[in-house]
């Protein structure tokens, strides 16, 4: 199945195609400002700086009761619908943002690895915000800290898989360490809209 400027995952083992929720057409330049401005109106943050780098996100339709159980927060839906993302990226130079050169290396051990991680979106408040249902990276160091620093669902994954997002594919296969569940994706763009920026 094939949508012009979607993206698609294949399901392993069905053979089926889900429809996702690509790149939207619209601008977002303006929200994502007025969102960076308002993140830095508040006292302490952003608390760490960093690049992500081969992002790619899959937007999955799923049962609103279902995912609602499953969060502590009210639902944000799009259209009356409830979603839920699946989101590898490669994460670089992660580093406190006061602290310059120091802070940075003592952050080496953690700054650059993969991620995968499945969130939803939710609302606290009059406030829109993401809620991590889980979390895959192939750093321990990480594994350990996030959970107890920022309570963060981290859970210790093992990375395989071709990203050549210049030829428009982001693919890639997580198995948790711990129980060997595995996610394959794979994201492609016939007209390369993955070598520009949004």
């Amino acid at each position: 199945m094939k949508h012009s400027g979607c993206v698609e995952l294949q399901s392993r083992g069905t053979g089926e195609t889900p429809a996702l929720l690509g790149r939207s057409s619209s601008p977002h330049g303006a929200l994502s400002r007025v969102a960076r401005q308002r993140m830095l109106a508040q006292r302490g943050e952003p608390l760490f700086l960093a690049d992500w780098v081969d992002v790619l996100m899959i937007h999955f339709e799923v049962e609103r009761s279902a995912l609602q159980r499953a969060t502590p927060f009210p639902l944000d839906l799009f259209e009356g619908r409830a979603f839920v993302s699946l989101v590898p990226f490669t994460m670089r130079r992660m580093r406190p943002r006061l602290g310059g050169r120091l802070a940075g290396l003592l952050f080496r051990p953690i700054a650059t690895h993969e991620f995968l991680n499945v969130r939803t979106y939710v609302r606290h408040g009059h406030d829109n915000g993401i809620y991590f249902l889980a979390e895959w990276l192939p750093n321990a160091w990480s594994v350990r800290i996030g959970p107890t620093a920022f309570g963060l669902p981290y859970r210790l994954g093992r990375f395989t898989g071709a990203r050549h997002p210049s030829e428009g594919i982001v693919a890639g296969r997580v198995v948790d360490a711990r129980t060997g569940a595995e996610v394959v994706y794979r994201g492609e763009l016939p007209d390369n809209s993955f070598s520009r920026s949004v």
